[in-house]
């Protein structure tokens, strides 16, 4: 029974860590989706970027993972709906990707150093007096806020806003801009063909 109960309880936590890594795993199959169609030698740097996206999404508190998942996704659909110029806003994506990994992963080991840390340590290591040591408090007090706001807010809505402009900025195309120029360099040459003196 003692081993049924110990097999239960693995299976547990094997589900939770599953469960607890899907928003990485999203973001990094997302990113790795945007890779496929790009040009060869921009590949690597897109693995990267997945990687970094991955690493970012592990490392931070929620709500980070869902909204980095959020955004990786919301990218590779942009590019897919993209018929402009999908290569120029699939680079684009996947730098507002790794700002915003880079971001929080600075932020994560910002928040775990002063974690780290307590008021004695604060003390000792800056020699600074109680009314210092209030001002510190407070100042962290403000970049935490900061962090929070910028990781939960501004950057994602900041990535999103940029996708929804990049496809809206031009109308909708019933073709990519490839073939449009292709139909139209076709029909100037059927309308010089067609003159007189050809």
């Amino acid at each position: 029974m003692d081993h049924l109960w110990h097999l239960f309880n693995g299976l547990l936590i094997a589900l939770y860590g599953t469960i607890q890594s899907l928003p990485a795993l999203a973001a990094l199959g997302a990113v790795a989706l945007m890779a496929r169609t790009a040009e060869r030698h921009l590949r690597p740097w897109f693995q990267a970027i997945g990687l970094l996206a991955f690493a970012a999404a592990m490392t931070s508190q929620p709500p980070v993972p869902i909204l980095m998942a959020v955004v990786c996704a919301a990218s590779w659909g942009a590019v897919r709906l993209d018929r402009f110029a999908p290569d120029q806003l699939r680079w684009r994506a996947a730098t507002g990707i790794a700002l915003y990994g880079l971001a929080a992963i600075a932020y994560a080991v910002y928040t775990h150093y002063l974690d780290s840390l307590t008021r004695t340590s604060w003390h000792y290591g800056l020699a600074a007096p109680g009314n210092a040591l209030a001002m510190l408090d407070q100042g962290t007090g403000y970049v935490n806020l900061i962090g929070v706001i910028g990781l939960y807010v501004v950057l994602p809505l900041g990535i999103l806003a940029l996708l929804i402009q990049s496809l809206l900025v031009h109308k909708p195309l019933s073709r990519t801009a490839t073939d449009t120029i292709s139909v139209l360099t076709g029909e100037r040459r059927r309308e010089q063909a067609s003159r007189p003196g050809f």
